[in-house]
């Protein structure tokens, strides 16, 4: 689990910035919501990875996964709900989020489980 969230951070900068520069640039023409979204998907998946790198060397692994798997649910929510209008690249970033989900959400129920049958 912890290569996977140290190769996930480093993939999301770019994405986050390419996130912030497209929906900047696309923004100056339209008024549309997704470009708001653009900017929540974008700050949730900041979010993100700070706690992923608190949880790298946290004692409580379980909560925080679960905690990141809910911000990639918020990410991907708000980018399937911003890829409605001409900002249709914010599908791509909210299954990104679900895909970044699932792995931490996975890990911490399952220890959790095991915590509570011990």
């Amino acid at each position: 689990m912890k290569a996977w969230k140290i190769i996930y951070s480093i993939i999301c900068v770019p994405i986050i910035c390419f996130m912030v520069y497209q929906t900047y640039t696309v923004n100056k023409w339209s008024n549309d919501i997704g470009g708001i979204l653009g900017y929540f998907v974008a700050v949730i998946f900041c979010a993100i990875i700070v706690v992923t790198i608190a949880s790298l060397r946290a004692d409580a692994k379980s909560i925080l996964n679960i905690i990141i798997g809910a911000l990639g649910i918020a990410a991907a929510i708000f980018g399937f709900i911003g890829s409605q209008g001409i900002f249709t690249d914010l599908f791509v970033y909210a299954i990104w989020g679900i895909i970044c989900a699932v792995f931490p959400l996975i890990s911490g129920i399952s220890s959790i489980i095991k915590d509570r049958q011990k």
